[in-house]
């Protein structure tokens, strides 16, 4: 059975990434060291059936020859940086795209979006959010967590992970200033 992986902003090709993104510069000392890194990163943890879920900003040109490189399946939620791909070349190496998703696995609801939400469906009942975008900037409200590379030791997070790090957070508030009791994690 595959396991599930999440990650974000990975900015591949993207070399003011490094000038804008402190902890990377402090890291990786060239757009190429960061690359291999990414990879290298990637494939510890990724095995090749596994499937993986990119929430946005994957590479600042052409994906393709990074995506050949990494194991796993791989579907994007597109982010700001990935609307000018080709369509063939978006379908030649993701099995699909997507602007947000609800994911059901194994019991596990999941929102997913390369933007941060304020509020998403059935947040106050369990549904995790997963985000990228603020590379490790922004703390949402609820059972939200940055999948960002940056965030995350520059690397993706399986399922397990984000099961462990979302029982942590609280429940929002719905609009009647309640905490849900239903939860599903």
């Amino acid at each position: 059975m595959p396991t599930l992986f999440f990650t974000s902003d990975e900015h591949y090709d993207h070399k003011n990434v490094l000038l804008h993104q402190a902890n990377r510069a402090d890291l990786f000392a060239s757009l190429e060291e960061m690359q291999e890194g990414l990879i290298s990163r990637h494939n510890e943890v990724v095995k090749r059936k596994d499937i993986v879920y990119h929430l946005g900003d994957f590479a600042f040109k052409s994906p393709m020859p990074f995506v050949r490189q990494l194991n796993g399946k791989h579907i994007l939620i597109r982010g700001n940086h990935d609307y000018w791909y080709k369509k063939a070349e978006l379908a030649a190496n993701f099995t699909s795209i997507h602007d947000v998703l609800k994911v059901k696995w194994e019991g596990i609801v999941l929102w997913l979006s390369h933007y941060p939400h304020l509020s998403w469906p059935r947040d106050n009942h369990g549904v995790i959010h997963l985000h990228g975008h603020c590379h490790g900037g922004l703390k949402a409200p609820g059972k939200s967590l940055d999948v960002g590379v940056d965030a995350n030791d520059f690397r993706p997070l399986s399922l397990e992970e984000i099961i462990e790090k979302a029982a942590k957070l609280p429940l929002p508030l719905d609009r009647h200033g309640m905490r849900a009791l239903e939860t599903i994690v």
